[in-house]
């Protein structure tokens, strides 16, 4: 289909496509509109500044502009959660809580309720405990219901829910039904429109009990990764690779497992992407350390 003409038209356009993790295209269209941008209001320039370097991955310079026009606009509820998802894109995950507590979750519509609460699941999962995290997931679940408009979130959220469980290393439940659960969840994200959602939730099925088919693994990752790559979705692709680390991992596949975070170091490097660095060093300093490679470890 030809590329709208009208810049309001390529603006939703541009949200379609990152929404859906095609980085690169979003990023061309955006290109594409600076013109017209450029004859809007000063506020709304600078909203489409925010969305441009947020799109463009740089969270931290995104997080900065969306704070200034949050603290102008304070009643503008959207302002501040695009400052939160901006402030965990960057790993500032208890920033992000905090400017999330600064809302009234409960009074929100129920869209930017399912984001908001989206939103505070990576601070509980990480801050707090997986299963906190699970029970905001099911909460969004309960929101959307049987709306089809909401059928994205309920089956990412369903998804994820489920795939925290399934890589909960002391569940005693891992098994086949798990990675059956997994794939339908897959299915469904797929069917909602999220090719990259529905890959992510793949791998996770393959992580759910790696030495009963460890031939998923790399296949699921491989799929995960050309996708992203082709996308321009570097924080999926850096996902997949530190989360394919950890499968292998668990199944002993120490140097593929290396292997793997050398490849997200390079990711991370080659697109100056400070967060995917910030974790090179700490898994690659961590694997060090158990190899008792002692000063590779310091240094890193």
């Amino acid at each position: 289909a030809a590329a709208p003409q009208s810049g309001w038209l390529r603006a939703q356009l541009i949200e379609v496509l990152a929404d859906l993790g095609q980085t690169h295209a979003a990023r061309s269209e955006l290109e594409r509109n600076v013109p017209w941008t450029l004859t809007l209001p000063a506020t709304a320039q600078q909203l489409m500044r925010a969305r441009r370097l947020e799109i463009a991955q740089q969270s931290r310079e995104a997080a900065q502009v969306y704070a200034d026009l949050a603290r102008e606009f304070p009643s503008m509820t959207e302002l501040r959660l695009a400052q939160a998802r901006v402030l965990n894109d960057d790993q500032r995950l208890r920033e992000a809580a905090a400017v999330l507590d600064t809302l009234d979750g409960a009074s929100l519509p129920v869209d930017q309720r399912i984001e908001w609460l989206k939103l505070r699941v990576p601070y509980e999962y990480y801050q707090q405990s997986p299963r906190v995290a699970q029970a905001t997931l099911r909460k969004i679940v309960d929101l959307a219901g049987d709306s089809p408009r909401l059928g994205l979130s309920k089956a990412i959220a369903e998804g994820q829910a489920l795939g925290m469980e399934a890589m909960d290393a002391t569940n005693p439940q891992a098994g086949a039904n798990q990675i059956a659960a997994l794939d339908a969840a897959a299915d469904r994200a797929a069917a909602a429109g999220s090719p990259i959602e529905a890959a992510k939730l793949r791998l996770q099925a393959a992580l759910a009990v790696p030495a009963q088919a460890p031939e998923l693994l790399p296949q699921r990752l491989a799929a995960l990764l050309a996708l992203a790559h082709a996308n321009g979705d570097i924080h999926n692709e850096m996902w997949g690779l530190y989360v394919g680390a950890m499968g292998q991992g668990r199944l002993g596949n120490i140097p593929a497992q290396r292997a793997l975070l050398l490849q997200g170091e390079a990711v991370a490097q080659a697109n100056d992407f400070i967060p995917g660095l910030r974790d090179a060093a700490k898994f690659l300093g961590q694997d060090a350390l158990r190899s008792g490679r002692y000063e590779e470890a310091e240094r890193r």
